[in-house]
């Protein structure tokens, strides 16, 4: 409510403009300035679940990972979320600097759609994902596992670092299997390893290549002889955005005359297309919206 204005209750999901005008005093130039990124809402958070599997493997651990917002877009940080699940089962998380939480929700042999509700503490807005058991074409419940990210990784991996997984193998295996892994970026096989897994908790560590951005699949497959079948597992992993490709402007003089030749020296990396844009810095003081920073 504005008091005294007449306008009433501000209007629903709509944006607030906000103008400000400056006037230089010597000169009498006006700069303005807008912002619209505010928004009313009545509720201050918008959750989404994010790479969260549609399936999952009776008896073994499920994954939910959520992303938290403000209305305006940017990463909620630091916020409390209460999860729960059509069993009872109550878990808490916090939202990172990315807005990311995740949990991992314990799951029997015998569960079926599986409900995972998520609030933030002290509001009263609920979202709701549902999770479908995942019936192999062989019963052989031994041979089934999962991939699912360390506890030391959340949100977006970084570039030039290794990447934590946690590969869980069905209490059910007897012996040690031989797991094959696969990272999938752009459409191409861009890393593959081996390694042999016992029942139970396994790890695994990847080097994140800047040319995996934005993002990756790790793929693990083994042969089941007991089955003659594939068994399988996938996790699509966020990388943060990266440009690999180092650029160095030189300019050859500090201040120059309006109307005048400017002549800069670029050194880049062989076959490279470069692109140039130049822009009056005072335009962005009248608007800075579309404003040019990467591509």
């Amino acid at each position: 409510m504005i008091p005294n204005s007449g306008y009433g209750v501000f209007p629903l999901d709509k944006r607030l403009w906000i103008r400000a005008i400056a006037t230089e005093r010597a000169s009498g130039v006006r700069f303005t300035q807008t912002d619209m990124t505010a928004t009313f809402t009545s509720n201050p958070y918008i959750i989404e679940f994010d790479r969260s599997k549609p399936f999952y493997k009776p008896a073994m651990p499920l994954e939910s990972s959520v992303k938290v917002t403000y209305p305006n877009g940017h990463p909620a940080a630091g916020i409390n979320l209460n999860f729960s699940d059509q069993l009872g089962q109550k878990y808490t998380s916090i939202s990172d600097n990315n807005g990311f939480a995740k949990l991992t929700l314990n799951t029997n042999r015998n569960s079926t759609n599986v409900t995972c509700q998520v609030k933030p503490a002290g509001e009263q807005v609920i979202t709701e994902f549902v999770y479908f058991p995942f019936a192999p074409t062989c019963n052989n419940q031994s041979s089934q596992f999962t991939i699912k990210l360390g506890p030391t990784n959340s949100g977006i991996i970084k570039v030039g670092k290794f990447c934590y997984f946690e590969i869980i193998v069905n209490e059910l295996t007897q012996k040690k299997i031989d797991m094959t892994f696969l990272v999938l970026s752009h459409g191409l096989i861009q890393h593959s390893t081996t390694s042999s897994l016992s029942r139970g908790f396994n790890e695994l560590s990847i080097f994140v290549q800047p040319h995996w951005s934005e993002k990756f699949h790790l793929i693990g497959y083994y042969y089941d002889q007991s089955c003659d079948s594939i068994s399988t597992d996938v996790l699509t992993v966020k990388v943060e955005q990266t440009f690999t490709n180092k650029i160095e402007i030189r300019p050859q003089m500090t201040s120059v005359s309006p109307g005048s030749t400017v002549t800069l020296e670029i050194r880049t990396e062989p076959n490279s297309d470069v692109a140039l844009l130049a822009v009056d810095s005072g335009m962005y003081a009248l608007n800075n919206k579309n404003k040019l920073t990467r591509i």
